[in-house]
């Protein structure tokens, strides 16, 4: 009839050639209901998950399943092969993207270098760890640098740069958005830059040479 459209019973049963049970080898036309299974019938099913749930390999087996978790290396049961015990465990191995730069990094780092400061660029990092490791004054700083034409930037530090910070048991981590702050940092008046954190004994844990920056890096 013109302009006949198929019902979908008579697209469920047109004839797509010819469907063989992997097992059995039994054939049958291969309509579009047949092409979605896998086996002809429950005992062929089982013929295969006699070989496929075999000893360990069952869920039911003592034992099956047992592993260590990846990140706290707690022992747990899992039937598909999970890598870690939680949820938790699995977000802190989550791989994580380069830290993006803020805009005015580059013109920050160049200010302080021009005022006579050594940068190390550790944006990088991530997990809260401060943009730069500075050389100055004999003593060396972290500095946060933050874009002020950001609402974001005009924050300061997040949560967890606070937490980094407060755990540091070195000098404050001061937050460097403008011209004005680098003047003050490499003119050493350090006490008009926002700063958080750090240790109150921090000057005698500072070590005096350039060479000596590993005992500061946190282990990998």
């Amino acid at each position: 009839m013109p302009g006949h459209r198929p019902s979908k019973i008579s697209v469920n049963f047109r004839r797509f050639g010819t469907w063989e049970c992997p097992v059995c080898l039994a054939n049958y036309p291969a309509t579009n209901h047949q092409r979605r299974k896998k086996y002809c019938s429950k005992g062929c099913m089982a013929e295969v998950y006699k070989t496929q749930l075999k000893g360990s390999a069952n869920p039911n087996f003592r034992n099956a399943g047992i592993t260590n978790c990846l990140a706290c290396g707690k022992q747990f049961k899992t039937y598909h092969d999970n890598k870690y015990c939680c949820k938790l465990c699995a977000i802190k191995n989550m791989p994580r993207t380069a830290a993006k730069k803020d805009s005015n990094h580059e013109k920050i780092v160049e200010e302080l270098e021009a005022g006579g400061a050594r940068c190390m660029d550790m944006s990088k990092m991530g997990n809260g760890f401060p943009d730069l490791l500075v050389w100055h004054l004999d003593m060396w700083h972290v500095v946060e640098i933050k874009n002020p034409q950001t609402a974001y930037g005009k924050k300061g530090l997040n949560k967890r740069q606070k937490e980094w910070a407060t755990e540091w048991q070195g000098g404050p981590v001061y937050v460097v958005r403008t011209s004005e702050d680098c003047q003050n940092f490499v003119s050493g008046r350090f006490e008009m830059i926002e700063n958080e954190g750090g240790c109150s004994c921090w000057k005698s844990k500072t070590p005096q040479s350039p060479e000596q920056t590993d005992s500061l890096l946190p282990t990998k």
